[in-house]
């Protein structure tokens, strides 16, 4: 929610929880269509193979910041202005901002 657009923030928070909602109305119906306790272990863990797209997401620039991975930071942060149509800073002053935030904590 870091990365998106402020207006975007309730849309994203919701869809973010979405997964789990869905998993956990899927599950009785699973239970009940297969009943053998073996195959459905097989069909939950497959399901559970679904949460590995959430690597596809982007690291948190705020904890990349902290942890003083900048270039990772400055990425992130140039393809949400990208994505969201806004303009930052130069390089430089974002860079500068960063070591600032770094020394500080």
């Amino acid at each position: 929610m870091e990365i998106c657009d402020v207006s975007q923030r309730n849309y994203v928070g919701a869809l973010y929880l979405l997964p789990w909602a869905f998993g956990c109305m899927v599950l009785p119906g699973i239970a009940y269509l297969v009943r053998p306790w073996r195959q459905q272990q097989v069909a939950h863990a497959f399901l559970c193979f679904i949460t590995l797209l959430y690597w596809l997401l982007p690291e948190s620039p705020r904890w990349l910041i902290f942890k003083g991975r900048h270039a990772e930071a400055l990425g992130i942060l140039k393809k949400a202005a990208r994505i969201n149509k806004r303009r930052l800073p130069s390089e430089e002053v974002l860079l500068a901002a960063m070591r600032n935030i770094t020394h500080k904590v």
